[in-house]
């Protein structure tokens, strides 16, 4: 896990909740790499970065499920 993500996240939502009145919906969602090292994205300064990953099946981007299947 990505601390300083994973805290600034967490500012964030704070600050979300606090302007609506609930705290927000969170999921847990899942994103699958070929051959990259998953250290890349989960270790890196900014985390999931859509704009250096290559055409996927849907086109260019980052793609996220709630199933991993």
């Amino acid at each position: 896990m990505n601390t300083r993500l994973w805290e600034k996240f967490a500012r964030q939502r704070k600050e979300i909740a606090r302007d609506a009145g609930e705290d927000p919906r969170v999921l847990t969602l899942y994103h699958g790499t070929s051959g990259n090292d998953p250290k890349e994205l989960y270790e890196g300064i900014y985390g999931m970065d859509y704009r250096l990953s290559r055409k996927g099946m849907w086109g260019h981007g980052s793609y996220f499920a709630v199933n991993a299947s």
